[in-house]
């Protein structure tokens, strides 16, 4: 890898994911990445995910207000979604120490 292309691996690696699609997958192996060869940055990584996490909910609620031809399965699905954004922030709240520190320290 070029010098270039690894500053911008590293560059996309700790820029937070913007969709809850991608975050099984791309979140995922970011977080993989950083916690190998760049712990110290998993910590912030974490932030800014959470921080994203809050516009997405903000932009999910906004477009719960535009009109559907279908009410009823816009608002399940709007449910679903935003359970789905809350219940990834509790997950990276309760194991943000854990995912942030060195896993040989641990042994």
């Amino acid at each position: 890898m070029t010098g270039k292309g690894e500053e911008a691996f590293w560059e996309w690696a700790q820029e937070p994911v913007g969709t809850m699609r991608n975050i099984r997958v791309e979140f995922a192996a970011k977080l993989y990445f950083l916690r190998r060869q760049k712990l110290g940055a998993v910590s912030p990584f974490i932030d800014r995910q959470l921080s994203e996490l809050r516009r997405v909910k903000g932009r999910l609620s906004s477009e719960a207000r535009t009109s559907s031809d279908d009410a009823d399965l816009n608002a399940a699905w709007l449910t679903l979604q935003l359970a789905t954004v809350d219940n990834f922030s509790r997950w990276l709240k309760a194991h943000r120490e854990q995912l942030s520190t060195d896993k040989e320290k641990k042994a």
